[in-house]
């Protein structure tokens, strides 16, 4: 059995749930969802759902006494890039029968099985397993601040020495993991960097770093002699406007075909996961983006200069 592991709230219950809808379609193997639940009412719900291939781990029973002092210095969106790297331990540390776990951002989602990924870590015979942000040229200055490899699917295994990579990241992320760049990081992602440089024997970088896209790689890739079929797309930036609408990550054109059609799929899951959730507790909603008069406008001058936003229909 393969284990990943996330962590969400309630207001990314949709892409939480749409993340273990593209693993149930896509994985050939089976496979156990870690889900680092944040808030109570995300605990609730996805216990009244019911997914077998989710366990859940609430968050006041893993917090440690140091991440509980590390959560009182920083932001709330700094203390869950805080956790992403101790989501590892709070698997390892219940389950030793875990050889293996694999950390996936919650808005991750799986078009292709993620076991060609996992099989070409496993054939280095390496540890611990990154990605590349793979930024198209035209947005490869973010490196400089965001880094080169990004959060979003990261593997370790539980050996000695990727423990001890996994101890030294989790107290670097405690010690500092700020939005400011200009504090010499970007969250708990540019740690990353010094790994295969310090620690080459032991992590291996995706060889094909067009199989991950993102809004910052898609349309590059889709016009890209590199490409090959997508194992998952990362969508990032995108924001739910009420029921009918969602946001793209505002900035990137995202005008290919084939990535407006990843999109539509991807809406039509978030569409049936608030269905689901709605069907079970009637007046859910998820926080949506701020849709004051300014926000239209500057929505509407970024969907006419960049097809930011498409339709949700209603189901």
């Amino acid at each position: 059995m393969e284990h990943y592991v996330t962590l969400f709230d309630r207001n990314f219950l949709p892409q939480g749930l749409a993340l273990l809808d593209s693993l149930r379609r896509t994985s050939g193997a089976p496979f156990r969802l870690w889900i680092l639940c944040l808030d109570q009412e995300t605990h609730e719900l996805l216990t009244r759902l019911g997914a077998p291939e989710a366990q859940l781990l609430a968050l006041p029973e893993c917090e440690t006494p140091a991440l509980r002092q590390a959560r009182a210095n920083r932001s709330y969106g700094e203390y869950c890039w805080t956790l992403a790297s101790h989501a590892f331990s709070f698997v390892f540390d219940r389950a030793p029968a875990v050889t293996r776990l694999t950390y996936l951002d919650a808005d991750v989602y799986f078009l292709a099985d993620p076991a060609s990924l996992l099989r070409e870590f496993a054939e280095t015979g390496k540890q611990v397993m990154i990605t590349e942000h793979a930024y198209a040229p035209e947005w490869s200055h973010f490196t400089r601040t965001a880094g080169t490899y990004c959060v979003q699917f990261v593997t370790f295994t539980r050996s000695p020495a990727a423990l001890a990579l996994l101890a030294r990241w989790q107290a670097q992320t405690r010690e500092q993991c700020s939005s400011d760049p200009r504090l010499g990081g970007f969250g708990d992602q540019a740690y990353l960097d010094e790994w295969p440089v310090r620690s080459g024997a032991l992590v291996h970088v995706l060889d094909h770093r067009y199989r991950t896209l993102a809004p910052w790689n898609a349309d590059h890739a889709a016009q890209s002699a590199e490409a090959l079929p997508p194992v998952f797309f990362h969508f990032h930036g995108l924001r739910l406007l009420g029921s009918q609408w969602i946001q793209q990550a505002v900035g990137y054109p995202l005008a290919q075909p084939a990535t407006q059609e990843i999109y539509r799929r991807y809406q039509g899951d978030l569409r049936q996961a608030i269905t689901r959730l709605r069907q079970i507790a009637p007046d859910y909603r998820p926080r949506q983006a701020p849709r004051t008069w300014l926000g239209w406008i500057k929505l509407g001058w970024h969907w006419a200069r960049r097809r930011a936003s498409i339709r949700v229909n209603r189901g």
